[in-house]
């Protein structure tokens, strides 16, 4: 979309300060790795799965307990028995909420009369029968851990599909400002043209009026070539290129292209869909739906706490160990227990309060999505009308300069022929330039709006996929 009769110039006032070349693509590539901003949402996002991780291991982890003990005692110095006492147990989460425990326990006692030994096995039950039922709260804080991951993830995203929208902003500037400058160069190639012919036969008035115009556009000129290299520094700067760098970079603007899909109408059904998929609408969604886990917790904690603890244990018994196990696997010793164990606070204000606390938050959290959901349709509404209306305005002052530098040449052979003075030339010549600086404002103006739309409409999306693969696999 960049005008032919620029695009032979746009580089030879910039080449003469830098020796490499950077693509958007290369800028990009060094933004994702060095942008401060992506990197603490890198490692948010990496922290939270770490959570996530020991909280569902801590979860299901089989815990070990062992434990050995000894002890002796003694009348004038002579031993009068001495005894040990070994124990361990095994114990697992239930997907219920409770508990289960295996136990073995020996202790050995040896009077000096003569050594017994005692040994047990057995197995316990802890389950939670109101407060805790199906998991809670050791499966809320693991799901609560995954809203975490899923919240910073939307976050990474945020980061990457944001600046990226916003490198590709101060990249199109560059054109703007290389724009700028061709076309004020044109204009003093143009004055120059127009001095050389003044001087040949015309009044020393209309001499010093073309040497006058020709001074006003050269003075310009360092200042456009000025704002070029404060572009490029903006966005090797924005891109993480270190700034001992800059002088030995060139931007390569010949990648100055933006797809898109481009909906004739914005349907409701397209606006809904758009909305849904924006960063900060799925976290505001994902923690009003952690603060409802919690809110169902609060719930509960309002009913009475009611446990069933069951127990069943084998016990051996004898001089040697081999006694024992005997007795152990015949059964012959055999205990069983069962009971329930009923708790509550009375008046309970605290689950009370905490219940009416998480409800609340519930519905604040429910009313910030609506929100900012309904912002987003906004912005969405806005960024469509704003492309329609700059693709159009672009087209239009496209038209207009190409019209404008058909009347310059057309004013050229009829200054030269004598029908036009100095002042309806330079008049020309600005017009033309004129023109040729809207045509390149309206062009930032149309490449940021279409920006814009392809974040929200989620063209950006490849950039975050990449991003995230390129992690994955290093």
């Amino acid at each position: 979309m960049k005008r032919p009769v620029l695009a032979a110039v746009l580089l030879m006032f910039v080449s003469f300060a830098f020796c490499g070349q950077v693509t958007f693509d290369d800028a990009e590539a060094n933004m994702l790795q060095n942008s401060p901003a992506i990197k603490r949402s890198l490692l948010d996002f990496n922290m939270n799965k770490a959570a996530l991780s020991r909280e569902t291991g801590n979860r299901y982890d089989v815990k070990l307990n062992a434990g050995y003990g000894y002890g002796a005692g003694y009348d004038d110095n002579i031993i009068t028995g001495d005894n040990s006492n070994f124990n361990s147990s095994l114990s697992e989460a239930l997907p219920t909420g409770g508990n289960i425990f295996l136990n073995m326990n020996s202790s050995n006692y040896d009077p000096a009369q003569g050594a017994t030994l005692n040994d047990s096995v057995g197995i316990n039950i802890y389950q939670p029968l109101l407060r805790g039922l199906l998991g809670m709260p050791a499966d809320n804080s693991i799901k609560s851990d995954e809203y975490a991951v899923q919240m910073s993830k939307e976050s990474l995203r945020d980061a990457v599909t944001g600046s990226t929208g916003t490198l590709k902003k101060y990249f199109v500037q560059i054109y703007r400002q290389q724009q700028f400058l061709a076309q004020n160069t044109m204009a003093i190639e143009c004055a120059r043209n127009t001095l050389a012919a003044a001087k040949r036969g015309l009044s020393a008035g209309e001499q010093l009026e073309a040497k006058a115009f020709l001074l006003s556009r050269q003075a310009q000129q360092a200042g456009f070539e000025n704002n070029i290299k404060s572009a490029c520094e903006d966005f090797l700067n924005y891109a993480g290129y270190d700034g001992r760098d800059w002088d030995s970079l060139t931007i390569d603007t010949s990648s100055m292209t933006e797809e898109a899909y481009i909906p004739v109408t914005l349907t409701a059904e397209l606006e809904n869909t758009l909305i849904e998929v924006q960063p900060q609408v799925a976290r505001a969604k994902i923690r009003y739906e952690n603060t409802r886990l919690w809110m169902d917790q609060a719930g509960w904690s309002v009913f009475p706490q009611l446990d069933l603890n069951a127990s069943m244990q084998l016990n051996g018994f004898g001089n040697n160990l081999t006694d024992s196990i005997k007795i152990i696997s015949q059964g012959r010793e055999k205990y069983y227990s069962a009971g329930l164990n009923f708790s509550f606070d009375i008046p309970n204000s605290g689950a009370v309060f905490d219940e009416k606390y998480q409800e609340a938050r519930y519905e604040s959290d429910l009313m910030n999505y609506r929100i900012i959901g309904n912002g987003f349709r906004r912005r969405i509404r806005d960024a469509w009308r704003k492309l329609q209306q700059a693709m159009s305005a672009y087209e239009m002052r496209k038209e207009a300069s190409e019209a404008f530098l058909k009347r310059l040449e057309m004013v050229k052979g009829a200054f030269n022929a004598g029908s036009f003075n100095v002042r309806e030339m330079n008049q020309s010549i600005n017009d033309a330039a004129n023109a040729l600086s809207g045509e390149a404002n309206s062009y930032y103006d149309y490449i940021a709006a279409l920006s814009d739309w392809n974040r929200y409409s989620g063209k950006y999306e490849s950039y975050f996929s990449g991003y995230m693969r390129d992690k994955a696999e290093n």
